[in-house]
């Protein structure tokens, strides 16, 4: 007799010899089997009966596994893996200590605005970019944001621990995608005191501080920016990138440029001999406290090609989403809290808010639909509003026009909704197909449908209360309104018998004589030719 399992105990403590409780264990024991458990309040953990891997089971077997150990929740995240090998029928020891950079402590990072999407943040210590210019050195550690390769839609904004508290030059941070693209970042402060700099970005990749040398061969691009359009809030934060696919030295180069609102900008650091060459700007991303903006079209490129020269381009700026306000009340005049205000901004896009307890509502940088943006753009969207449970729940839909930059107020009216349905006929019981039906419902709504072959029509949405209906004949000879009470329970039937007349040679016909020329030639040989036009005229024609 053999053993095939083996035992696992230990111990789970942090980077400073700490117990950690709750700390998951997990051992992956092929491709379908694992097992785990938890740390206990005192970081001890055990894990019995792992399986052993074999064909027919031997003495003193063994098996080499993968484990990870983890601690709380992204981007808090604290971890330690590796393999262990179990023997059968023994118990090994195995103690853990987690590391991992945790955000708040040595780390920050904060959206300058709310994300509409969910992320899981995480970051890494990373080797060293080791970037090469004379006199440029690294003046803190390099990390790894993810997720890569995810844009933003507004400015993310992160502090790095820094090395030193002084620095002699000029410092900024570089940024290397997976690609081996360098980035140049200007941060948007550095504090001595904490040995920290903060700086944005728009996407994830490795960070780290460089101080750099003044003085190097270089130029100088510098412009300002200005509204294009009239806006309620103007940015207060500004970036673009300032692009070379190609410079002197074969390789990209990129230069993230913040700007403090509308005002003057300048590309940094100043861009050194080696990088010269023609430059883009990519689009522009800028921030309010309600409002998006960007670039209304491509930017005109700049060449950038001589020592000590300086390249001025003014950039415009436009809004590019709007904002939504108003209030939700029910047909008495009561705020209505809690209901689901939805904006379809495009497929697949919703805007999506709930009205507060006095009944108003807000709805912050909804983008408007555009292929390149233009000063003060409109858009037109479909909403809907609603509350409760059906088939009463309250409601009310329609669109609504937005302009970039400009806060709308859209007070809205939410009802119960009933359906209307029913028949017209004549006074011989004859279905009357084409008639107009016509509703006023308890919201002051509108609306009207037209009767099909059998006489029949449907109206539906009618807000519950007094309706008034009304049935007209399509040649308008006979007309009937009725006021019915509308529910939103049960459907309501409103009939009609009208009084509409067939076209056809009636009484009182008029006799119209128009000098139209020969119409038959040589054949026109009857004084008169009758054509029916309606019920209530005859044209004659009257051949010369």
């Amino acid at each position: 007799m053999v053993a095939t399992t083996s035992r696992l105990i230990g111990a789970v403590c942090d980077a400073g010899g700490n117990t950690v409780e709750g700390a998951l264990v997990y051992i992956r024991a092929g491709a379908n089997l694992s097992y785990e458990t938890r740390s206990g309040e005192d970081g001890n953990y055990t894990i019995a009966f792992i399986g052993m891997e074999f064909d027919t089971p031997t003495q003193d077997m063994n098996t080499t596994y993968t484990y990870s150990v983890t601690d709380g929740e992204l981007p808090c995240v604290r971890t330690d893996s590796g393999a262990i090998t179990l023997h059968a029928g023994r118990t090994l020891t195995k103690d853990f200590a987690l590391t991992g950079l945790q955000f708040g402590t040595n780390l920050k990072l904060k959206p300058l605005l709310p994300l509409r999407e969910s992320y899981n943040f995480s970051v890494n210590e990373s080797p060293s970019i080791a970037y090469e210019f004379a006199g440029a050195k690294s003046v803190g550690k390099a990390y790894r944001f993810y997720p890569e390769g995810v844009m933003f839609e507004v400015p993310i904004q992160i502090t790095l621990p820094l090395d030193c508290t002084e620095v002699e030059g000029e410092l900024f941070v570089i940024a290397r995608d997976e690609s081996g693209n360098i980035t140049f970042i200007v941060p948007e402060k550095v504090d001595g005191d904490s040995k920290a700099v903060t700086f944005c970005t728009s996407h994830f990749s490795v960070f780290e501080p460089y101080e750099f040398p003044t003085g190097y061969p270089h130029a100088d691009v510098i412009g300002n920016l200005y509204l294009d359009g009239n806006y309620d809030e103007s940015p207060t934060t500004v970036y673009f990138d300032f692009f070379c696919a190609n410079t002197k030295s074969n390789e990209s180069a990129n230069f993230v440029v913040p700007v403090d609102g509308i005002t003057s900008y300048r590309v940094l650091p100043p861009i050194p001999d080696y990088l010269f060459g023609t430059y883009v700007y990519r689009p522009l991303v800028g921030c309010s406290d309600n409002f998006l903006f960007s670039s209304p079209h491509p930017y005109p490129s700049v060449i950038v090609s001589e020592v000590r020269a300086t390249y001025t381009q003014d950039l415009p700026v436009v809004a590019t989403t709007s904002r939504l306000t108003g209030t939700v009340r029910d047909a008495d005049g009561d705020p209505v809290e809690g209901a689901r205000i939805e904006i379809h901004a495009g497929e697949g896009l919703y805007y999506v808010t709930r009205s507060r307890g006095d009944g108003s509502y807000t709805e912050d940088f909804i983008g408007l639909v555009f292929d390149t943006p233009t000063s003060n753009m409109k858009s037109t969207f479909p909403y809907s509003v609603t509350e409760g449970e059906p088939p009463c729940d309250k409601n009310d839909y329609g669109e609504v026009t937005l302009e970039a930059g400009k806060t709308i107020t859209k007070n809205i009216i939410v009802t119960a909704k009933g359906d209307i349905g029913g028949s017209v006929t004549d006074k011989a019981g004859e279905p009357v197909s084409g008639a107009k039906i016509e509703v006023i419902d308890s919201a002051g709504n509108k609306d009207s449908t037209t009767t099909d072959s059998s006489g029949s029509y449907t109206l539906n949405k009618i807000a519950e209360g007094k309706a008034e209906v009304k049935a007209t004949c399509e040649n308008g000879e006979d007309t009937q309104t009725k006021i019915v009470d509308v529910n939103c329970i049960e459907g309501l039937m409103v009939d009609f018998v009208l009084d509409c007349k067939e076209p056809g040679n009636y009484n009182g016909y008029y006799r119209c004589f128009y000098e139209v020329g020969d119409l038959y030639g040589d054949k026109c040989t009857e004084k008169y030719r009758s054509y029916r036009l309606s019920h209530k005229s005859i044209i004659e024609f009257y051949c010369t």
